[in-house]
């Protein structure tokens, strides 16, 4: 336990680059840090900033931590400390995304999923003309971790969507259609609705 301890000690203490990293990119976006991180690391990359973050400074600060200690397997220990400590922050901001996401869940769906849907079930149908039936629902989620320069952001309105179809249509991928309701993040309010049947 006590070899354990300090070899955790040892990797705390050459890694904690990362947590000071977490909690700038936490500055910059409290409810989504991966977002931070991604547009960071996007940009950044015009300018070497990813150099700087996962080689420059990570093999300085696990060089200082080394020095004056008898430790063995340097460059080996190195590069497992550097590739662990990448993981462990997407890990943590993807953990984060997570948690936002379910306080996000609970602002839209206070009464749970089900009595949800069939309210806006019955929304749906008020606004349509003719029987419809419910195919499938589904969430999105307002953060996500797909960020790249295509996107630029891993952040999007939440958005229920409910596809359906008209009963007495007799071609069942013609008469499929999505009905959506979008969602205000922070207060779980209803924005707008969009029907593709219009």
């Amino acid at each position: 336990m006590r070899f354990i301890g300090n070899e955790f000690s040892l990797w705390f203490k050459a890694t904690i680059y990362i947590w000071i990293y977490y909690f700038i990119f936490i500055i910059f976006n409290p409810v989504h840090p991966l977002d931070a991180y991604g547009q960071v690391t996007i940009i950044g990359s015009f300018f070497g900033l990813p150099l700087l973050m996962w080689l420059l400074i990570p093999i300085w600060n696990a060089l200082h931590t080394f020095r004056n200690k008898s430790v063995r397997w340097k460059p080996l220990r190195l590069i497992v400390y550097i590739c662990s400590a990448y993981l462990v922050l997407l890990s943590a901001m993807t953990i984060h995304a997570e948690i936002s996401n379910c306080i996000v869940k609970e602002r839209i769906f206070p009464e749970g999923w089900d009595k949800h849907v069939a309210r806006s079930f019955e929304r749906l149908q008020s606004i349509t003309e003719g029987d419809i039936t419910l195919k499938r629902t589904y969430f999105t989620e307002p953060y996500h971790t797909n960020i790249n320069a295509g996107n630029m952001s891993g952040t999007r309105s939440p958005a229920l969507t409910l596809e359906y179809i008209y009963i007495d249509c007799s071609d069942k991928d013609e008469c499929s259609f999505i009905y959506k309701e979008i969602y205000d993040a922070s207060s779980g309010v209803l924005i707008r609705s969009e029907n593709d049947s219009f």
